[in-house]
């Protein structure tokens, strides 16, 4: 909502696909759906009941902001793959057997089920798990043409990430096109508890 008390359009951001779902994972009714049943942070990949919860949260956002054009939908931070039991049985039916490549399955069953609601809408990513995928995955997938990664970083200065210059700027430099947020907060690195005056 803009200073006017009008609703914007512009951006919406959904965090929490599929990490940092502790708001619904810690409770008990959605506790079966925890990649690592000690961690309530992932959802599993690897069970059809999480895409009934995701759809719906994603239907709840496409009808609040049906003329948005940018949709963050998060997936960073995205650990404790193929850990929940019914992985097993989802590695035999898929032939999908290591981390990366069930991240890239999964974003791309969410990237598909938005784009046939709102075929217009731009879709960002964060960095930080993507940047572990090949170009071969990325391009099986149709995540090349279907997504925008959003780099971000700790850091004042994002080149020593090698966005730039260095090992991700071959694979980011694949993409359409590439957006980036700092998450630099005065700190000097992600658990820092005081700024370095």
């Amino acid at each position: 909502v803009d200073r006017r008390g009008n609703r914007t359009t512009n951006l919406t951001v959904l965090r929490s696909f599929p990490g940092h779902l502790e708001f619904l994972l810690k409770l008990e009714e959605f506790s079966d759906l925890r990649e690592n049943a000690k961690y309530p942070q992932v959802i599993t990949p690897c069970v059809n009941r999480t895409y009934t919860v995701l759809f719906a949260m994603i239907d709840q956002y496409l009808a609040l902001h049906p003329n948005m054009r940018y949709f963050h939908i998060g997936h960073d931070e995205v650990y404790y793959f193929l850990s929940h039991p019914a992985c097993v049985a989802f590695r035999h039916a898929t032939g999908i057997d290591t981390q990366h490549a069930l991240f890239a399955h999964h974003l791309n069953i969410l990237v598909k089920y938005i784009h046939e609601k709102n075929p217009h809408v731009r879709l960002f990513v964060w960095h930080d798990v993507l940047q572990n995928l090949n170009v071969g995955q990325l391009q099986q997938y149709g995540l090349l043409n279907n997504i925008v990664p959003v780099l971000w970083s700790y850091r004042e200065d994002m080149s020593v990430e090698g966005f730039v210059v260095g090992p991700q700027s071959s694979v980011f430099g694949q993409y359409q096109s590439l957006w980036g947020a700092s998450a630099f907060k005065g700190s000097t690195d992600e658990i820092a508890t005081v700024s370095d005056i």
